[in-house]
């Protein structure tokens, strides 16, 4: 998205326009000619994010409707701070920070209690995103293949890898060796886990159960087409 002609959620707030700012009992007026960044967190104990909007009325410890992933699809987060900066000063790259929708109404049919509870369920994922140093995920020999799989967590990404060789890997490929690298970026290793661990199991004995046969990359790769999980792929 582009902020260079002053629509959607990226355009400069109108010249002059007036906002409240509540401090020691008094209000005080002053004009910006700014970008609000309201950073948002899906639960306790979470990461905050931020989120653009041209809506000066919301305030910290609003809730809101907000686009996640790149199916964009509907999160209710809670506002947790909010940040006003001009165009050289903005902490984030405009066409990489996502609009606000809208703020939670009451006509959403969702009891504010309710809301909190969304909100802790999005969060249980995050529990699952402590660092985990490489381990082998498969460790298999047979005739005619060998084949070796590790798997690490970092920075909130996984990172799969992966050693074929043997001569179903030359009658295949033409060569005695196939190595291969899957990448998740943290927005798609957040959604993996949650979908595997419903019930908050333990991600890694996850990881070795579900994937961790000689057709556990297969596996993972249709498990994450079938629920939309992007990743990149290095082969070589």
């Amino acid at each position: 998205m582009s902020s260079e002609d002053g629509n959607g959620a990226f355009a400069l707030i109108d010249q002059a326009k007036k906002i409240k700012i509540i401090g020691d009992n008094k209000s005080d007026e002053i004009e910006h000619n700014e970008y609000i960044f309201c950073s948002v967190k899906f639960g306790r104990g979470c990461k905050s994010y931020y989120y653009l909007t041209e809506d000066d009325t919301l305030a910290i410890g609003d809730f809101v409707i907000v686009p996640v992933g790149e199916d964009g699809h509907s999160a209710i987060v809670e506002i947790v701070n909010i940040e006003y900066f001009p165009k050289d000063k903005i902490p984030f790259p405009l066409d990489r920070v996502k609009p606000i929708i809208r703020k939670y109404k009451d006509d959403d049919h969702i009891e504010l209690d309710e809301v909190k509870h969304i909100i802790d369920k999005q969060s249980e994922s995050k529990v699952h995103m402590i660092p985990f140093e490489q381990f082998v995920l498969c460790n298999v020999e047979t005739p005619r293949v060998n084949v070796m799989v590790w798997v690490c967590l970092s920075e909130g990404c996984l990172k799969i890898s992966g050693q074929d060789f043997g001569q179903a890997v030359i009658d295949f490929f033409g060569k005695d060796e196939h190595e291969y690298i899957y990448n998740f970026d943290q927005e798609n290793t957040e959604r993996l886990f949650a979908l595997l661990t419903p019930e908050r199991q333990k991600i890694k004995e996850v990881l070795l159960h579900k994937f961790g046969g000689i057709d556990g990359c297969n596996i993972l790769k249709e498990f994450c087409d079938a629920n939309s999980i992007t990743y990149r792929t290095f082969t070589w």
